[in-house]
């Protein structure tokens, strides 16, 4: 199947053939960071309004995140997390969890636009502006212990940031609590360890 997004702020699925599946109109204007799908979810970023969650299989409006934004290229990682730069915010790297929570910002320092995002198989965020490619380790949900991937060495970690939090503090301090929150709900708690979990198959 093919997503486009177009300069009315219409979002389409269709088939290989051209026969189209479902129309949306996000109301935004045009779309500037192209369609994008990640499990059951397609992901556009409209005209200074934010990213668009729409539901894959029929275009239904989902959620919207970071409104007042002015998302252009995206991508997204393995556990469905999306990253994304904003064109009137020169040089930041935003990540946004599946649930719509905020958990990554990154300064490149570059002080100009960034031209393009991307993830790569091992989790690093490729970032690139008119001159130069840059590879960043974006902080991966779930990866308690910041070795840069998620596996079981994690779970001991991921257990003691949820039941003793200032212990796990002083164990890692180079670590966020926050990437406990794997299931993007703005919490970290017992409702993380099923998606925890998932990470490690």
């Amino acid at each position: 199947n093919v997503y486009l997004g177009d300069l009315a702020g219409l979002v389409s699925k269709h088939s290989s053939a051209g026969v189209r599946f479902w129309a949306s109109n996000t109301m935004s204007g045009q779309i500037y960071a192209s369609p994008m799908l990640s499990g059951s979810r397609v992901t556009v970023g409209g005209a200074n309004t934010g990213l668009h969650v729409l539901d894959a299989a029929t275009g239904e409006p989902a959620a919207v995140f970071a409104p007042g934004t002015f998302p252009m290229s995206q991508a997204s990682d393995r556990a469905g997390n999306t990253f994304f730069y904003s064109f009137d915010q020169a040089g930041k790297v935003f990540g946004y969890g599946r649930g719509g929570r905020q958990w990554w910002t990154f300064d490149t320092g570059a002080g100009v636009t960034v031209s393009a995002v991307a993830i790569a198989a091992d989790g690093t965020a490729l970032v690139s502006n008119s001159e130069t490619l840059t590879a960043y380790v974006a902080p991966v949900p779930g990866d308690m212990n910041c070795d840069g991937a998620v596996n079981v060495s994690d779970a001991d970690p991921f257990v003691l940031a949820l039941v003793d939090p200032a212990r796990y503090a002083r164990r890692y301090p180079r670590c966020d609590r926050a990437l406990a929150d794997v299931n993007g709900d703005g919490s970290v708690n017992a409702l993380d360890v099923g998606a925890f979990l998932k990470l490690l198959r």
